[in-house]
């Protein structure tokens, strides 16, 4: 499971500064599909050694592994927040509530996520991905109608937005790498690697450019200043168009949680005498402070 409806934000700002849709698409499904096909590569040691990210790290690196794991809890930590926000503001323009009330209801999400662990993770995934096939067909038929993200008009090859979409596709899909093997880990030991490999990067691949596809598509000034209210809009507004942002709001506070799970095992392998719930909610809570800070 990972969080597709980023990709229509990150799709917005690869089409943006002079990239126009074809540039800044191409860009960013270059980086995905790298980015996925790494992670596919990664999750086959979940179940060939039963580990999760850290441990398994620490076969690699030895002691030095404290080193990827600071960088990891802090990545995880800046994902947090800016998942969270557009959560936030998902529920906020679908509901018409205060900032910090839809906060409160996608942190009630998360949490109850992280207590609850994988097997909600991937009740919640199988559900929310259902719906979300839904609306990523209704986004793409309401965005046909509206012409496509325009590049620059002097005539060159915008090399710096291209580069900067690459590496947005990149990091959506390759910042999925250590949650790899803390979720196949949980897959019998006799699992088939090349079934492993092709599940997980269609699963990533095929939501991140399609979403991706369709911010790339709208993007526009107005739309990076409000992107889930161009979103509404798209949709045509109303009860169904604020069902659609609901559900989108629920799968970021859902990936969130996965997010806090990785870093709560990784405090856990680092020595925090703490249980791995306890651990996670720390992580839960400095997203959110860097929220409150950012607003």
């Amino acid at each position: 499971m990972c969080s597709s409806d980023l990709s229509i934000v990150i799709g917005m700002v690869a089409a943006s500064g002079g990239a126009g849709f074809a540039v800044g698409f191409s860009g960013m499904l270059l980086g995905i599909v790298v980015g996925a096909a790494v992670v596919g590569y990664v999750s086959i040691w979940g179940p060939r050694t039963g580990l999760a990210a850290m441990p398994l790290g620490r076969l690699a690196f030895g002691a030095l592994n404290f080193v990827p794991q600071v960088f990891l809890i802090f990545s995880l930590i800046a994902y947090d927040a800016l998942n969270d926000l557009i959560g936030v503001e998902s529920l906020s323009t679908a509901l018409g509530i205060p900032f910090f009330v839809a906060l409160a209801v996608v942190l009630v999400i998360e949490v109850t996520v992280v207590i609850f662990g994988i097997p909600m993770m991937r009740t919640l995934g199988i559900a929310i991905s259902l719906v979300m096939v839904v609306i990523c067909a209704w986004l793409i038929v309401a965005a046909a109608d509206a012409p496509p993200a325009q590049g620059s008009a002097d005539g060159s090859f915008p090399m710096g937005p291209f580069l900067l979409a690459v590496g947005l596709g990149l990091s959506s899909s390759l910042s999925w790498c250590v949650q790899a093997t803390d979720i196949s880990r949980r897959l019998p030991v006799e699992t088939r690697a090349g079934g492993v490999v092709t599940w997980t990067f269609l699963g990533m691949a095929v939501p991140l450019t399609v979403m991706g596809l369709i911010g790339a598509w709208i993007s526009s000034s107005a739309a990076m200043n409000d992107p889930m209210g161009t979103v509404f809009t798209l949709l045509g507004g109303g009860a169904t168009a604020a069902v659609a942002l609901l559900v989108m709001g629920a799968s970021l506070a859902t990936a969130n949680a996965l997010n806090d799970f990785s870093a709560g095992l990784s405090l856990r392998q680092m020595g925090v005498p703490l249980p791995r719930i306890a651990c996670s909610l720390l992580i839960t809570t400095a997203g959110v402070t860097e929220i409150g800070r950012a607003h």
